[in-house]
């Protein structure tokens, strides 16, 4: 029998017993390597291994994609170093209260624009490890039932991406037009006449270099904004300009509508990216 049939027959062997298979029969059958693996190369959403002090140990392709770009591999890198030293500190108070009290914390996070559902589980009481996985705030919005369980946190410091141009008014129509509101309806909600709306709508346009109201319910959409309330994603565009008017680290980027991208550090210095 060649040996591709042999390991078949090891692998299977536990779980035609008929008992219920648990996650010690997963990790006796299936190799580390594997494991690592998948998770590394096959998993379509951000995850990765994070020391308490906010160093990454481990990072998946799509993980850093996300944060440092197609090409890169963030394992070893600092918090600091990806996301602004201010926003930084939060993780990895965040990381550190889930290993402390060895419990999951869940919290909203904004990356370049994007609106994110980060979970810390801790890797092991004696690891001094958080295992983060993120889900995003487009998925969520499709799928609700893909919203992480428990109480959900916010941070403080955020990247708003091309969405922090926007005003309160506006970013709050677009997350109305991502939710299929006509203007009449928007008006409503909003208590302010349709002719405003409509003078909102084309400042939006002009400020995201859409032409219509389909490129902007995508850009909605697309950024996840629609997956929480109007209110909370208010709280989170007031935090991050009050962050931004502090010098902390805020990044324009590219959002699909021709936004430049640019960046600023904790020091308050620009470059182009």
């Amino acid at each position: 029998m060649p040996p591709t049939c042999h390991a078949l027959t090891w692998v299977q062997g536990p779980f035609n017993t008929g008992s219920r298979v648990n996650n010690s029969t997963i990790l006796e059958c299936v190799g580390a390597e594997a494991l690592l693996s998948a998770l590394r190369d096959d998993l379509s959403s951000p995850l990765a291994v994070i020391d308490v002090g906010g160093n990454v140990v481990f990072a998946n392709r799509v993980a850093s994609a996300s944060l440092a770009g197609p090409a890169a591999d963030i394992a070893g890198a600092a918090l600091g170093s990806l996301v602004g030293p201010a926003k930084a500190a939060e993780c990895v108070s965040f990381i550190a209260e889930a290993i402390t009290h060895q419990r999951v914390v869940v919290y909203l996070s904004v990356v370049k624009g994007h609106l994110f559902f980060v979970t810390l589980r801790p890797a092991g009481p004696q690891t001094g490890l958080v295992v983060a996985s993120a889900t995003a705030g487009s998925l969520v919005a499709e799928q609700p039932w893909m919203k992480p369980a428990g109480p959900v946190r916010t941070t403080r410091n955020n990247d708003m991406g091309a969405l922090g141009v926007l005003t309160e008014r506006e970013l709050e129509l677009l997350h109305h037009i991502g939710m299929a509101k006509t203007s009449d309806e928007a008006a409503q909600v909003m208590h302010r006449s349709t002719r405003t709306i409509e003078w909102h709508r084309a400042s939006l346009g002009a400020k995201l270099g859409c032409d219509n109201r389909v490129q902007l319910a995508r850009i909605a959409n697309r950024t996840g904004i629609t997956a929480i309330e109007v209110a909370r994603l208010l709280e989170i565009h007031r935090a991050a300009k009050r962050a931004s008017g502090r010098g902390d680290h805020t990044s324009t980027y590219d959002d699909g509508c021709g936004t430049v991208a640019t960046t600023t550090d904790a020091a308050g210095s620009a470059a182009g990216r």
